[in-house]
């Protein structure tokens, strides 16, 4: 009899966890430490490896999560998937960087985004509910992705005018797509991009202005660099060394 009630014990810790791991409910209120004053985030403290966040905590409604030193979710190994629900419009600087975090969804639309966010992540793919530019996000912030896993094919959302430094350096991507906006490419923003072969720029761009060191380290085509270097500034092999 003992064993069996054991074995019971057991078996519903397991459950629990197996649910808590593939929560779709959002995470309790003492998941996080929240600032009730201006709706952040400060800190995830829950154990779960995926966080769904709450529209409200307190009946507060949650309208970021929270940057700084830390940020919400900096350096947490613990979480790999997180679910922002529609009321959530803001993400901190360094918010998730150094983090385990593998998968985010926005259920809302974002109105910043900022620097770090997401460096040192093991994100994969580039956030799809980015600013629409309504708001004035016109640029990616400085270091967003920088040391991610991000890969694969870049495009780069048609409002923005501006890749900040070291953006995208130390990724996995092989492409980026630059749309009309494009008018700077930051210092360092796709250095050592090993695996960036290809950068395609729209027509529409007739001058670009980089920043020192853009694009070392990557392995561009001929195509892909002349076609930057036409419309680059007389400084514009500098993205290159």
């Amino acid at each position: 009899m003992k064993k069996l009630v054991v074995l019971l014990v057991l078996a519903a810790f397991v459950a629990g966890g197996v649910f808590a791991q593939n929560r779709s409910e959002p995470n309790p209120d003492s998941d996080f430490t929240f600032d009730a004053k201006t709706g952040t985030i400060k800190k995830y403290v829950g154990t779960d490896k995926r966080c769904v966040v709450p529209e409200a905590i307190g009946g507060v409604p949650v309208a970021a999560i929270g940057g700084g030193y830390p940020g919400a979710f900096t350096g947490n190994k613990i979480v790999t998937q997180v679910v922002l629900p529609p009321s959530v419009v803001s993400i901190g600087d360094r918010a998730f960087m150094n983090s385990s975090l593998e998968y985010i969804t926005v259920q809302g639309k974002l109105k910043s985004i900022g620097a770090n966010a997401f460096e040192g992540t093991n994100l994969k793919n580039f956030i799809s509910a980015w600013p629409d530019g309504s708001n004035g996000i016109l640029k990616i912030p400085n270091g967003l992705y920088r040391n991610s896993a991000l890969t694969g094919a870049l495009e780069i959302p048609a409002n923005i005018t501006e890749i900040g430094d070291y953006a995208f350096a130390g990724t996995q991507i092989q492409s980026v797509t630059l749309h009309r906006n494009v008018k700077r490419i930051g210092a360092g923003a796709f250095q050592n991009c090993k695996q960036l072969t290809t950068v395609t720029v729209s027509s529409s761009i007739s001058s670009l202005i980089f920043g020192s060191g853009s694009f070392t380290g990557t392995a561009l085509n001929a195509a892909s660099k002349k076609a930057l270097l036409d419309r680059g500034a007389p400084a514009g092999e500098s993205a290159f060394k």
